[in-house]
């Protein structure tokens, strides 16, 4: 009986030494030790909370303790079994799903120790070899503010300050002043970056603390939405721009002139101008976007496969729209095949769609999950928004070249759905109509109108969507979308929801 002890003492001794370990910290006359766990494939894990301890980060779990947040500017958000964080309104994808063992969260070593070395002020230094980190204190720098166009009456402002130093800032009518306490910098070293049009003039004082920055603006400032701790959306009344027309306009929007005739009239060209501008943006080309496909099937569930579903409804929609002549109707795949998301965007930029609409099934693990709910591109604002938009973007799991998604999960993916800012209001719009005319035609629960990042959506030029049919994992929404009465039905809504889209926008000339 004692041998047997000794012998399992041993073997958990030497589990414990192959599979667990330390990373040293070393922070100002501080040494602290933080656990690791060596997985088989012999990738490190760290104990995420005693990591964030270390530097001094505070935390918190949520109720359920499916929820792990970082205090860090802004916000660090990990879940439980889950391989995306959520870093203020950015999605980060890791290597890894993230895991728990009792009230520890283990993340990958190797990301969080880039990652945090990317957003401190302080120098961290670390070798891998030893296990050892460094963390020496630095002074944080302002190093100046970048304000760009975001739409005729929206900017965006960023601080380039880092993390560290406290931002505040005060708004009254045209003019807004920031406020930045703890950072040093130089006038000299300061640069302001401005798109033309939108700055009437700045000021800067530096020599004293706080340092401060006056911006004034062209006209009043309706309100200014925090991004982050160092990004501002600044909401601007429509005279904002009329100042200088010309140097707003970006090239890509630009209206071509029209071609000249020695009979013309002045005022014949400028009717003949306004024409062609408001032709530019009727809604004349319709993009569809069936979900998934190919090697992709996508949620499966009471003997039904999403890609299927999605394919069925996309077809009827078309059969549907392409019964008006006016309409140009565009399938991003109309057979059994696998579309990169990347690639049904650049689809529809080709074919000059004016709107977006992706198709997808909902699928949950809890069985009495019911309903339909549309999407819109912006960041995920609720933890249900984020599951469906990590489920769906998943797909990028099963393409050969993921190199452009890697891109897109850092700071890209902010810059990203800034671009498409412009047609935020008119993809929330159309989604609030699709919502309302589907629940309205197909009598099933309401679970509203929502938004995320979704990897499909970004990058189309034009109002853009994504619907979610009812649940494919419940028995009651499965008889639906198994029958052909079901599917047809879910098209006729989508069909008359667009319709109406266009027949508002295409109104208003």
């Amino acid at each position: 009986m004692k041998s047997k002890v000794l012998i399992l003492s041993i073997v958990l001794y030497w589990a414990q030494f192959l599979f667990s370990a330390e990373l040293t910290v070393i922070r100002d006359q501080d040494t602290l030790r933080v656990p690791l766990k060596r997985t088989s494939n012999k990738r490190d894990l760290i104990d995420m909370v005693s990591f964030s301890k270390a530097l001094e980060y505070a935390t918190q779990v949520d109720s359920n303790g499916n929820w792990l947040t970082v205090k860090t500017n802004p916000q660090l958000m990990f879940k439980v079994n889950n391989p995306f964080v959520r870093y203020g309104t950015k999605i980060i994808q890791l290597k890894t799903a993230v895991q728990k063992d009792f009230d520890v969260y283990w993340v990958p070593l190797d990301w969080t120790i880039s990652f945090f070395q990317s957003i401190s002020i302080e120098k961290m230094e670390y070798d891998s070899r030893q296990s050892l980190l460094t963390v020496q204190p630095t002074k944080a720098v302002w190093s100046g503010v970048t304000l760009s166009k975001i739409s005729e009456t929206e900017a965006q402002i960023v601080l380039h300050v880092p993390r560290g130093p406290t931002v505040k800032y005060t708004v009254k009518d045209s003019l807004v002043m920031f406020e930045v306490f703890g950072a040093t910098t130089q006038s000299k070293n300061f640069k302001i970056k401005a798109s033309p049009g939108f700055i009437a003039n700045n000021k800067l004082i530096l020599d004293k603390q706080p340092h401060l920055l006056h911006l004034k603006f062209q006209s009043k400032i309706e309100k200014i939405e925090s991004i982050d701790a160092r990004t501002f959306k600044v909401i601007l009344t429509p005279k904002t721009l009329g100042q200088d027309s010309k140097t707003m306009i970006t090239p890509e929007l630009a209206t071509p002139s029209p071609p000249t005739d020695k009979g013309a009239t002045k005022e014949g060209l400028q009717s003949l101008s306004v024409k062609d501008a408001q032709k530019k943006w009727l809604i004349d080309c319709i993009v569809i976007d069936a979900g998934h496909g190919g090697h992709d099937p996508g949620a499966i569930g009471n003997k039904l496969r999403e890609k299927d579903i999605t394919l069925d409804i996309a077809l009827r929609l078309k059969k549907i729209l392409s019964k008006e002549k006016t309409l140009k109707i565009v399938m991003t795949r109309e057979t059994d095949i696998f579309i990169p998301l990347q690639d049904r965007t650049k689809i529809a930029n080709r074919e000059n769609g004016k709107l977006f609409l992706s198709i997808h099934v909902n699928s949950a693990k809890n069985k009495k999950a019911r309903g339909i709910e549309t999407y819109f591109l912006s960041p995920a604002r609720t933890e249900k928004a984020l599951e469906v938009a990590e489920f769906e973007n998943q797909v990028i799991r099963l393409e050969q070249d993921t190199s452009a998604y890697q891109k897109l999960t850092d700071e890209n993916f902010i810059l990203l759905t800034m671009a498409q800012s412009q047609f935020i209001r008119e993809s929330q719009d159309l989604a609030f109509l699709v919502q309302r005319t589907a629940v309205k035609r197909l009598g099933l629960e309401d679970r509203g109108v929502d938004q995320a990042g979704f990897y499909v959506l970004v990058g189309a030029s034009m109002p853009a969507i994504l619907f979610e049919t009812a649940f494919i994992s419940n028995s009651q929404d499965a008889k639906v979308l198994r029958s052909e009465a079901g599917r047809q039905a879910y098209a006729e809504a989508l069909a008359k929801a667009i319709l109406e889209f266009c027949n508002r926008v295409n109104s208003k000339g």
